[in-house]
């Protein structure tokens, strides 16, 4: 699969580019395996795996659920640069969302070894964003950034459990996004806030 994407969407002054590219294939019913990208490098203001290599790994699994149905991998939407203040404690929420309704969602750190994609998924920027602590039911990341003007990867992988009682999730789809911290503006000492209620799934 030709993985050079098309591009859609390009940021002159961040230098930031985005697409997207899609290509059929038809595999076999009951069979599971890991498709992997990787390259070099990741820029240099990063906190952790500056000049590093970075890889994304999605499991495909084609094993008919315990309904009868083939599995719907879940979605996870996010802008690719994220802006947060330094210094200040901060709440992130990754939104989950799953056509196959029932479904329990949960998202995890991806990591380099000892995982469902038996793979690399995150190479240098494994646990990018240090000190960050990440609640796995609705995907929360709470995390400090200390240095203005440098960039914390995310490297997550979402994944779908037919129940409650599973162990073992039937896909595991890698995201990856940036923080990226800038120092306090002068003369604002109130921080805005959000109010009420923000549920972290999607009816379709």
């Amino acid at each position: 699969m030709n993985t050079q994407t098309y591009c859609t969407d390009f940021d002159l002054t961040n230098d930031l580019s985005s697409g997207e590219y899609f290509e059929q294939y038809t595999l076999a019913l009951g069979i599971r395996f890991s498709v992997t990208f990787s390259n070099a490098a990741w820029f240099s203001t990063l906190y952790v795996g500056a000049g590093g290599n970075w890889v994304v790994t999605c499991d495909i699994n084609t094993a008919v659920r315990p309904d009868g149905y083939l599995n719907t991998s879940p979605v996870a939407v996010t802008l690719p640069v994220i802006y947060k203040q330094c210094n200040v404690s901060q709440v992130y929420v990754v939104q989950m969302s799953d056509f196959d309704s029932n479904d329990i969602l949960k998202c995890r750190w991806s990591n380099s070894s000892g995982n469902i994609n038996a793979a690399d998924e995150c190479a240098g920027v494994c646990l990018g964003v240090p000190g960050a602590n990440l609640i796995r039911n609705n995907c929360t990341i709470v995390f400090t950034l200390t240095a203005a003007n440098w960039y914390a990867a995310v490297a997550l992988q979402i994944e779908d459990f037919y129940n409650s009682a599973a162990t073992v999730p039937m896909s595991s789809v890698p995201l990856q996004f940036l923080f990226y911290g800038y120092a306090a503006p002068s003369g604002c000492n109130i921080p805005p806030a959000i109010i009420g209620n923000r549920p972290n799934r999607g009816n379709f």
